[in-house]
């Protein structure tokens, strides 16, 4: 009697064992296909806030802040020299370049924050489609892409 108990009581582990493999497999194996649970929320790269970097909890668009993007920037380019080309159309609150997160090497494009919509708008204006070291820039008002998974 006591044999059939402990092979029982044996056997039970290693069904708990397989079933918890196979569980963790199917888990590897379906990846991001798997439902999420909708109460759980995820915060990336440590922004709070709204679907839009620049609205508040309202939706509303901050006035401290205002977004440009430009592109078709000459890759040897760097934050400085972003945040150098943009000064002279208004105040600037922060320009950074996107760069390749394995090589470090820039994507040709950055994102300029400016105080207010009358820098944004001299900038566009003056700087959209002019040539900087051969390339000619595009300069426009940053959209915002919807929040969510990828691909």
């Amino acid at each position: 009697m006591e044999s059939l108990i402990s092979m029982i009581c044996g056997t039970n582990i290693y069904i708990i064992a397989l079933v918890s493999l196979l569980w963790f497999l199917l888990g590897v194996l379906l990846g991001n296909r798997m439902p999420r649970r909708q109460g759980f929320v995820r915060q990336s790269h440590g922004r709070q806030g709204g679907a839009d970097r620049n609205e508040g909890r309202d939706g509303k668009r901050q006035p401290s802040q205002y977004e440009l993007y430009v592109g078709n920037l000459p890759y040897e380019m760097d934050d400085d020299g972003l945040k150098k080309m943009i000064d002279p159309c208004g105040s600037v609150l922060s320009a950074r370049i996107i760069t390749n997160r394995i090589s470090g090497a820039s994507k040709g494009y950055g994102f300029v924050k400016m105080a207010g919509a009358e820098d944004v708008k001299t900038a566009i204006e003056s700087l959209n489609n002019k040539e900087i070291e051969g390339r000619r820039v595009s300069v426009s008002e940053a959209r915002t892409r919807p929040r969510g998974r990828r691909g």
